[in-house]
């Protein structure tokens, strides 16, 4: 297997939509989408790369993933999810 071919296999196994990006979150997609357009995240259409991924983990947290249930949420962290303001 080339470097390009091997380099695109990886891309493929570590790409992530951008439903399970927003899923992560506890928000739609095209929350999401509004998120990346208000902050001018320069990130190209389609599933997200892994530096697209690490870009929108900087710039708005990391997800709260062990919650099922919002009561479970501390106020704090509910207001994050919210978004960026």
């Amino acid at each position: 297997m080339d470097q390009s071919n091997q380099n695109y296999q990886e891309f493929l196994c570590n790409a992530k939509s951008r439903s399970l990006i927003a899923s992560e979150y506890g928000i739609h997609r095209k929350t999401l989408a509004a998120w990346i357009k208000r902050y001018e995240l320069p990130i190209q259409k389609g599933n997200l790369c892994i530096k697209a991924q690490e870009l929108i983990y900087e710039t708005f947290g990391t997800p709260i993933l062990s919650f099922t249930d919002q009561s479970d949420v501390p106020k704090s962290a509910k207001e994050e999810q919210r978004g960026p303001k």
